[in-house]
């Protein structure tokens, strides 16, 4: 047991750096999502179901804000599903590749495959990333107008943070004013 205690420590200090910043962007999230009258806030706890209420958060205060109907819940949805599904694909292809090479069968084609769904995946993940900070951007606005340019800052250049930014905002609403246009609840 005594050779095994320093990868168990490991083990635990990985798991707690993943888990934290987890549970206070959801929290965030869900806190945002229920005060905001956002159906099925819940699905903060989900991870690409916290990506349906960033969007859902942010098209709502572009509503108020700006009068617009921007549908980013959706975009990020699907971008978010798409992205999971070319990694899946990128991941299986890479193992059949590993596999076809040990057997000493080398095919252009799985090559080609599998450069085509890399190509496709970055491409994605450029979209979805523009798409996220944007709506991450109209999160904060909604929370906490003064600091939100910063705190989108932030959160692009030191990522492990807006779990913690996010939260900050839980209970914010500066940028969501009553004298801004009409609010739709239908979220």
């Amino acid at each position: 047991m005594g050779n095994f205690l320093p990868f168990i420590l490991v083990c635990a200090f990985v798991i707690a750096c993943a888990i934290v910043p987890y549970v206070f962007a959801c929290l965030g999230l869900y806190t945002i999502a229920k005060r905001r009258g956002i159906r099925n806030a819940w699905l903060a706890w989900i991870p690409v179901g916290s990506e349906w209420i960033v969007g859902c958060i942010a098209d709502q205060y572009q509503q108020r804000a700006n009068g617009r109907n921007t549908n980013r819940r959706t975009t990020l949805l699907v971008l978010a599903i798409a992205m999971a599904s070319l990694f899946g694909l990128v991941l299986t292809l890479s193992v059949a590749e590993a596999i076809m090479e040990m057997a000493g069968a080398v095919d252009a084609t799985a090559i080609g495959a599998f450069l085509l769904a890399s190509l496709l995946y970055s491409g994605v993940s450029v979209a979805y990333a523009v798409i996220y900070y944007i709506a991450l951007h109209n999160l904060y606005a909604s929370c906490m107008p003064n600091v939100s340019t910063l705190f989108l800052l932030l959160s692009i250049f030191v990522s492990g943070l807006s779990p913690f930014l996010v939260f900050a905002c839980r209970k914010k609403d500066g940028g969501m004013s009553a004298t801004r246009l009409r609010f739709r609840a239908d979220w």
